[in-house]
């Protein structure tokens, strides 16, 4: 599993705010994409959720762009030029959760409620990508350090016999670690759909007020 703190402090270069209007951050576009590091670890290429390239210019790099020729998933603002280059604001990493058996889980899957905010594909299906609010705050002591874990677990596969459909059911994991549960904090992340040979996904999440279950 992928601790949270890990994931929630991979961050960018980043703009707070932007102006209004005509300034210069008015036409600044905000998209979950793939990012294509060169062998100096800068961005050349971005690949956009809907299937197409764009071209980073100028090309750019922050600390946490550590291994070249590499595919970084980003929460990306950018601007998008007639020319189908990008000119890049800001970025946020965005974690990537590979499914893992649910059988392969020491323990079982951990299931600890979360708020689901939105779940989507974009038009290339290369990924399903969600946001959910965690529940956190500082303990009382700092004797320990108290970390989340986060993760998918793969249930099961199977097709429809009257519709020769395929569906992976995946399960959400999430081990609060005893974090205390004073405020909500954004996470969003991504799952590839590549290596599930699947035609639809079926996602369940644990939530502070039901089960919620959603089909991709």
């Amino acid at each position: 599993m992928m601790t949270v703190a890990a994931a929630l402090c991979l961050m960018g270069c980043q703009q707070d705010a932007y102006d209004k209007g005509e300034g210069e951050y008015s036409l600044m576009r905000a998209d979950l994409v793939t990012l294509h590091t060169d062998r100096d670890c800068y961005v050349d290429s971005v690949y956009h959720d809907d299937g197409y390239v764009l071209l980073a210019n100028p090309q750019f790099t922050t600390q946490q762009l550590t291994t070249p020729d590499s595919l970084y998933r980003s929460l990306f603002y950018y601007e998008l030029r007639a020319d189908s280059t990008v000119r890049p604001i800001s970025m946020t990493l965005i974690p990537t959760l590979r499914p893992k058996r649910a059988e392969q889980w020491k323990g079982g899957v951990p299931t600890d409620p979360v708020h689901f905010e939105s779940g989507w594909t974009g038009r290339a299906r290369r990924y399903l990508n969600c946001s959910v609010l965690l529940m956190t705050g500082q303990p009382e002591t700092t004797d320990s350090v108290l970390k989340q874990k986060i993760g998918v677990a793969l249930d099961s596969v199977s097709t429809s016999a009257a519709s020769g459909i395929t569906t992976a059911y995946l399960t959400f994991a999430h081990d609060q670690g005893g974090v205390p549960e004073y405020y909500s904090q954004r996470l969003r992340f991504s799952v590839p759909l590549s290596d599930l040979g699947a035609d639809s996904v079926q996602l369940r999440i644990v939530t502070y007020g039901d089960t919620i279950v959603k089909t991709f």
